[in-house]
């Protein structure tokens, strides 16, 4: 049993394409692999080059751009998402976003936190004496602790940088290990407005390395003795190094109200980019978002390479619903910011739910709430 739970954790890990040897790779820290973003694991793991509640994940640059309003916004999973081989796994984020502005331009500056745990298992022990089961069971628990600094620059050309620090934790039978990694990013947009029309169209670009950091100690991989002829360099393992480049260009028809100048009639939003994930090529990742009225969208996706599991190609889908959409398609149509009031401008213009959904071909189920609230 204890063999199944490391072939698992290999082929997790390292994304094995055919051809390749399982023993030859040497990747730890595989928690750092799994997106905690709905609306990215819908677009096949697009979230370097776009802006969204989670992207600072994919890009921490993007969060200082996320900040065009000041506001707080926590998120979770109401169920842990499935996956193949008995994996689960459940996701925390919390952000707080606030901005400096003169008459030209503004700065805006970001803070993000995020909280993940993987479970695999449970597995029974056996041993020579008991193969049927010594009564113990076992359970395989990854934790990463993320913390993200962001800062946005607005004037014309809208820009961000931003760095993370990550803190992970693996435990597994009475052992542990701890880790670092660092992410930085980059991501810069430029918003055209049509002339005397609603038309809008953004071009973004976006570049991050993730997980980057020494080498993690992986003591209890040497100390199972079972586990030695499998991967005799166990006991050292390396980050898993994520290289994403990417472009996105949203485009579509906004309300006309420069009080409600974020409110999209129709958004869409295809994107590409090019990640390189440890020691293997780069490989594209496609992803497309329609989004009507900030109330619905509907996703799909695509990465052909390297992905978190046994396949080469990886389709995905989602959609989503947001509470304050909603509530501003039941407004007038001569409805702003400054002409709601009570309940309609709470939850029109102070307070967003948003239910979110994704699966794929290695994901069963992934569910997330996101609450945002403007101050």
């Amino acid at each position: 049993m204890k063999k199944i739970i490391f072939i698992i954790l290999i082929f997790v890990a390292s994304g094995v394409q055919a051809g390749n040897d399982p023993r030859t790779e040497n990747y730890g820290g595989i928690e750092l692999l799994f997106s905690p973003s709905t609306r990215a694991s819908g677009m096949g793991e697009a979230g370097v080059s776009h802006v969204h509640a989670k992207s600072f994940y994919f890009n921490p640059g993007s969060l200082g751009l996320f900040a065009l309003e000041n506001k707080i916004t926590a998120s979770g999973f109401p169920k842990k998402a499935e996956y193949i081989a008995g994996i689960t796994y459940y996701n925390a984020t919390g952000s707080i976003l606030f901005q400096k502005a003169n008459s030209d331009s503004r700065f805006l500056f970001a803070l993000g936190g995020n909280y993940s745990i993987i479970n695999i298992g449970p597995f029974a022990e056996t041993s020579y004496e008991s193969p049927g089961g010594t009564g113990r069971f076992y359970t395989l628990k990854l934790k990463n602790y993320n913390g993200t600094f962001s800062v946005g620059y607005i004037n014309r050309l809208q820009s961000g940088a931003g760095i993370t620090v990550k803190f992970i934790r693996e435990s597994f039978f009475d052992y542990s290990i701890n880790g670092t990694a660092f992410d930085i990013g980059f991501l810069a947009r430029y918003p055209i407005v049509a002339d005397n029309s609603n038309l809008y169209f953004t071009p973004t670009f976006g570049a991050a390395i993730s997980n980057l950091g020494s080498d993690i100690e992986s003591d209890y991989f040497g100390m199972i003795d079972y586990l030695r002829p499998l991967r005799p360099s166990s006991t050292i393992t390396k980050l898993p190094k994520r290289k994403s480049v990417g472009l996105s260009f949203e485009f579509g028809i906004n309300s006309g109200s420069e009080e409600d100048e974020s409110f999209a009639v129709i958004s869409i939003l295809p994107t590409y980019e090019l990640t390189k994930l440890m020691d293997h090529d780069w490989y594209p990742v496609y992803g497309f978002e329609i989004g009507l009225a900030n109330a619905f969208y509907y996703r799909v996706g695509k990465n052909k390479g390297v992905s978190i599991g046994w396949t080469d190609e990886n389709s995905t889908k989602g959609y989503s619903f947001s509470s304050s959409g909603l509530f501003k398609l039941l407004q007038s149509d001569s409805s702003t910011k400054s002409t709601r009031s009570g309940i309609n401008k709470f939850f029109t213009d102070k307070i967003s739910i948003e239910y979110s959904y994704a699966n794929s071909v290695i994901m069963k189920s992934y569910h997330e709430i996101l609450l945002t609230f403007q101050i």
